[in-house]
C-alpha cells in the first residue's frame, strides 16, 4: 500500500499494489489541489474514488483502476462489466457487456479514449448497439480512468446517459519489457520501454488473438459453439515529452472479428435458427482508431491541451440459403454493409485562478460520415 503527500495537495493512498518478478510496476499518481485553508489539519490516510480525474466532474462521477476491472466478480478484466457493479449500473444479459444507467439505453454512452470520441469499442458489434461479447479494450494497457453517470461537464457531447473516459498508460521509460500471456480471452503479446537511455520517450505496443480460434484449429478441441468465432486487436501508444514544446502522443486502437456459422454445422436443439435450418451466416466487424494529443503547459496555472484523429468502424454481415435438394444452389437472403467513419479535433485551454475556481475553454470538431446498406 503506497500513501502519497504533499504540501497543498490532497493525500492519495492506492492499496494492494502488485509487485510481481520480471516487471517494474509504473504508477502514474495525479494529485489534486487542497482547497482548504486552516491553521492545523489532521489527516486520516483513506481512498477517496469518488472523485474524477477530471476536476469539472463534481458530482456522479468516479475513478476506476485497472486493478479494479481485474479483481471485480465476473468482470473479465474488462471495465465495462466491472462499471456493472456500481449503484444504478446494470447490464443487459451475462452474454453481453452493454452499460445501463439508471434505465437509460446503452446507446446514451459516450466512450472517449485520450481526448477522442471512439465508436463501440467490443468484437462482434452490430450496427446501433453500444457493447459486445468480448471488449476491444486490453486492462494490460488501459491506465486510471472516469466512468460518469450524469451531470458531466460541458466537454462531453452527444451522451445521454453516461461517459466512458478512457487513457492509455504510458511505457516503462527507462528499459524495455516484454510480456507473452495466455487466457480464456485471448493469446497476446506486448512490448514496451524507452527509445534510447538519454531519452524520456517511451513506447507501448499490444496484439492479442482469440483463443477460441487457436482450440479450434490446432487443439481441435470442441468449444461449445455453433460456429468460428475469431477476434483480434491490438493498442499501442507513443509519448514523445520535449523541454520546451510540450509533450507529444501517438495512439491507436483497434479489433476485428468474424463470426461463420455454415448450413451442416448447426445444432437445431441449442442454436435459435433466425431464418431457416439450411442456412449459412457470415459476420465481420471492425474497429480503428488513431490519434495524436499535445499537451504544453503555458505556466504554473494553465495549460494547452489539443487531440485530433480519426474512427472507423463497420459490420457487414450475410445469409445465405442451401437448398435441401441435391443441386445445393446457394441463395442469398440478406446482406448488410454498414460502416461509419469521422475526423475530429478536440481542444482545450485550463486555467487555475485560484484554489476555487478553473476555468476551461475549449471547442470539437467533427465531420462523420455514414453508409448504410441492407439487401433483402
Amino acid at each position: 500500500t503506497l500513501f502519497i503527500s504533499y504540501l497543498g495537495y490532497e493525500n492519495t493512498t492506492l492499496p494492494d499494489i502488485n509487485v510481481g518478478s520480471g516487471k517494474e510496476v509504473i504508477l502514474d499518481i495525479p494529485l489534486r489541489e487542497s482547497t482548504e485553508e486552516l491553521q492545523e489539519v489532521v489527516v486520516s490516510a483513506a481512498q477517496d474514488k469518488a472523485g474524477s480525474l477530471n476536476q469539472l466532474a463534481t458530482v456522479s462521477s468516479r475513478q476506476f483502476t485497472v486493478d479494479e476491472a481485474q479483481r471485480y466478480a465476473g468482470s473479465r478484466n474488462e471495465p465495462t462489466r466491472m462499471a456493472q457493479n456500481y449503484a444504478g449500473v446494470s447490464g443487459s444479459s451475462d452474454s453481453r457487456n452493454d452499460i445501463i444507467i439508471r434505465g437509460n439505453s446503452p446507446l446514451g454512452l459516450l466512450w472517449r479514449l485520450e481526448g477522442l470520441d471512439i465508436p463501440n469499442p467490443n468484437h462482434f458489434a452490430l450496427a446501433g448497439s453500444n457493447g459486445g461479447s468480448v471488449s476491444i479494450l486490453n486492462t494490460n494497457v488501459l491506465s486510471n480512468s472516469d466512468f460518469l453517470t450524469g451531470a458531466f461537464p460541458a466537454g462531453y457531447g452527444n451522451a445521454t446517459s453516461g461517459v466512458f473516459d478512457l487513457r492509455l498508460r504510458n511505457g516503462n521509460n527507462e528499459k524495455k519489457e516484454f510480456l507473452i500471456s495466455a487466457g480464456a480471452l485471448g493469446v497476446e503479446a506486448m512490448a514496451e520501454g524507452n527509445f534510447n537511455k538519454t531519452s524520456k520517450s517511451s513506447f507501448l505496443f499490444n496484439y492479442r488473438y482469440s483463443t477460441t480460434k487457436i482450440l479450434t484449429d490446432y487443439v481441435k478441441l470442441n468449444i461449445g459453439f455453433s460456429g468460428e468465432p475469431v477476434y483480434q486487436d491490438a493498442a499501442f501508444n507513443i509519448k514523445i515529452p520535449t523541454k520546451k514544446a510540450g509533450t507529444f502522443s501517438i495512439f491507436g486502437v483497434g479489433g476485428y472479428s468474424t463470426y461463420r456459422v455454415k448450413a451442416e454445422e448447426r445444432d437445431s436443439s441449442n442454436f435459435d435458427i433466425q431464418f431457416t435450418d439450411n442456412a449459412n451466416y457470415d459476420f465481420k466487424a471492425k474497429m480503428r482508431v488513431i490519434g495524436v494529443s499535445y499537451k504544453l503547459i503555458l505556466d504554473e496555472k494553465s495549460y494547452l491541451h489539443i487531440a485530433t484523429g480519426g474512427t472507423l468502424s463497420g459490420e457487414i454481415s450475410s445469409v445465405d440459403s442451401v437448398s435441401t435438394d441435391d443441386s445445393n444452389i446457394i441463395i442469398p437472403i440478406q446482406k448488410n454493409d454498414n460502416s461509419f467513419s469521422d475526423i475530429q479535433a478536440h481542444g482545450s485551454y485550463t486555467r487555475k485562478w485560484n484554489k476555487k475556481l478553473l476555468s476551461k475553454t475549449g471547442f470539437i470538431f467533427k465531420r462523420m460520415q455514414f453508409s448504410i446498406s441492407e439487401n433483402f
